[in-house]
């Protein structure tokens, strides 16, 4: 024994700690959340590789394996949280972030029509310009509107972040309304792709009514008296 007391050699190692969790910017958009499952080769070839002992085949395949599912499609409104008065006219502008080609968006959001009333909806160019792509829109029903974005003819899909649509809603009444956000993406061979989406909240308030101006305090007249 050289100094110090002997380590017991049958111990199994501590545990590796966890890794932190990522920073609240990193993390997708909470709410509905859609996955796309690994394909049935994809899981195949991975297990292959763990029998056979081939460590490079292994890495290659679970790289891949991890790109697919990180390629999604975020969606969100923003803002995601406001407060209006009665009467006002704002703006809710639909949000996407594609990690791969995506061409078709429909869309569907959900709302109380005793609060809230659409007044417009147009295109944000996320898609592409005039010629390229086309916003639909579809107010009929209280409560609902329905978008379609898609990209016009046999072209490839678009990657990146942008406005995919601009909402003009008016506030009816005072009152609570979440705007509830339900979406959908395809790409351009209409294969779907894995979605996240987040809803947004719009507090109708009425504005406060002025103070009643504080009375005139009353005017002391002064009188001289003398005596002769």
């Amino acid at each position: 024994m050289i100094g110090g007391s002997p380590s017991n050699i049958f111990q199994p190692p501590a545990p590796p700690a966890a890794p932190p969790p990522p920073p609240d910017e990193d993390q997708p958009p909470a709410g509905l959340v859609s996955r796309t499952p690994a394909s049935g080769t994809a899981s195949l070839s991975m297990r292959t590789a763990a029998l056979s002992g081939d460590g490079e085949a292994l890495k290659a395949v679970a790289a891949a394996a991890s790109t697919t599912t990180a390629a999604a499609v975020r969606l969100w409104l923003a803002p995601g949280r406001l407060t209006v008065a009665p009467g006002d006219t704002f703006e809710v502008r639909v949000q996407a972030e594609a990690g791969q080609p995506v061409s078709h968006l429909p869309l569907s959001l959900s709302f109380d029509p005793k609060v809230l009333a659409v007044e417009k909806v147009e295109d944000g160019g996320f898609l592409g310009g005039a010629g390229e792509a086309r916003v639909m829109s579809d107010a009929g029903r209280p409560g609902a509107l329905v978008i379609g974005a898609s990209r016009l003819g046999k072209v490839a899909g678009v990657k990146g972040t942008g406005t995919v649509a601009r909402i003009t809603f008016r506030a009816v009444a005072a009152g609570s309304s979440e705007l509830g956000f339900e979406g959908k993406a395809l790409d351009a061979s209409l294969r779907p792709l894995a979605v996240r989406s987040r809803p947004a909240l719009v507090e109708v308030r009425p504005e406060p009514a002025p103070r009643p101006a504080a009375p005139a305090a009353p005017r002391r007249e002064a009188s001289v008296s003398g005596g002769r």
